[in-house]
């Protein structure tokens, strides 16, 4: 998955909302507990985390962060966002 430089602010402001919102992002980094419910938090979790507040805000930095932390199914659901905020951009010019 590619973004261009001008999607970079929302691309950043995509994955910190991720963070903040969704408990299990990035996905491929919580384990799963034994109770049923949703994952907890990892180690892997937290160095993700740690990743991410460590990036500069250069896009191949950003990129590099994207392909390590993220899987597939996040990786699509960031490309569908972006796409629809550039649908949302045009709209408003």
């Amino acid at each position: 998955m590619k973004f261009e430089k001008a999607d970079k602010g929302f691309v950043i402001w995509w994955i910190d909302r991720q963070f903040a919102n969704v408990p299990d992002f990035p996905t491929s980094c919580c384990a799963k507990s034994d109770g049923g419910g949703k994952g907890s938090v990892s180690r892997q979790h937290v160095l993700a985390y740690k990743a991410w507040r460590k990036v500069s805000t250069k896009r191949r930095t950003i990129q590099e962060w994207i392909d390590t932390w993220l899987d597939d199914t996040e990786q699509e659901q960031l490309l569908k966002a972006i796409k629809q905020n550039d649908h949302y951009k045009k709209l408003n010019l």
